[in-house]
């Protein structure tokens, strides 16, 4: 445990919440007389659950639309089952899954 000073602190969470000021993070920043206009960049990794086809229901080589469970209904379900395929000419598997940070969701999938 390090033991700093309040007045510090306070200097070093304003200093945090310029770090995390995405004006700051999305543009260069002007040093005068410098060769270099720095610019921060954030990377993020996915979680593996988050790719739909790491779930079973997923089928391999498919393109599918993923609805969250509160937009979907039963109307557009019946809809999409009797007029996609007749308007597409292929055959298309509707399902849902529990993901497991986002909840249920409904998928539309098509072959490739």
């Amino acid at each position: 445990m390090i033991d700093i000073s309040l007045d510090l602190a306070s200097e070093i969470e304003t200093l945090m919440r310029q770090v995390t000021d995405q004006t700051i993070i999305a543009s260069s920043q002007q040093i005068s007389g410098a060769s270099v206009r720095p610019r921060l960049r954030i990377m993020s990794e996915v979680h593996r659950d988050g790719n739909p086809h790491t779930y079973s229901e997923i089928r391999n080589k498919t393109i599918n639309l993923i609805v969250s469970e509160e937009i979907w209904s039963d109307a557009w379900h019946r809809c999409i089952e009797k007029e996609l395929p007749a308007t597409c000419g292929m055959k298309i598997n509707i399902g849902h899954i529990l993901h497991n940070r986002n909840g249920k969701h409904h998928f539309i999938s098509f072959p490739l």
